[in-house]
């Protein structure tokens, strides 16, 4: 299911601040043409944020570029309720879809205790999918 956000209507203000800080990182991801990252957090804190690198990774040899990975490959499964937050921006810093592709959707949905996922959509607008 997913939840349009027009005006941000449908997310908390701390949910729209820590998408803020998902681009944030991003901006810092200076190796390649697109700057992506992803934050973990749950109710109380981010739980690990990282963007995407190059680097030995469990998954696929041929996704260890996506931030989803990177960050699931970090984090400790030991906290529950967690929201997974995805921002991508081109060179100039402008605003891309960030929706997770297929195979980290599978690898994020695999996760019992990630609840939802926070990106941008086709039309740049910031939308929660649940995954419950």
């Amino acid at each position: 299911m997913t939840i349009t956000t027009q005006d941000y209507r449908d997310l908390i203000d701390l949910e729209i601040q820590l998408f803020e800080r998902t681009e944030t990182l991003a901006q810092f991801n200076k190796r390649y043409s697109i700057k992506a990252a992803a934050i973990v957090s749950s109710p109380k804190q981010i739980v690990c944020g990282n963007f995407a690198s190059f680097r030995v990774s469990k998954y696929e040899e041929e996704y260890r570029f996506h931030p989803e990975y990177a960050v699931l490959d970090l984090y400790n499964a030991d906290v529950e309720n967690l929201t997974f937050y995805v921002a991508k921006l081109r060179l100039d810093l402008k605003a891309l879809p960030s929706r997770p592709c297929k195979h980290c959707m599978l690898e994020i949905k695999d996760n019992t205790e990630i609840k939802a996922i926070v990106y941008r959509d086709d039309k740049l607008r910031i939308v929660k999918e649940s995954l419950e």
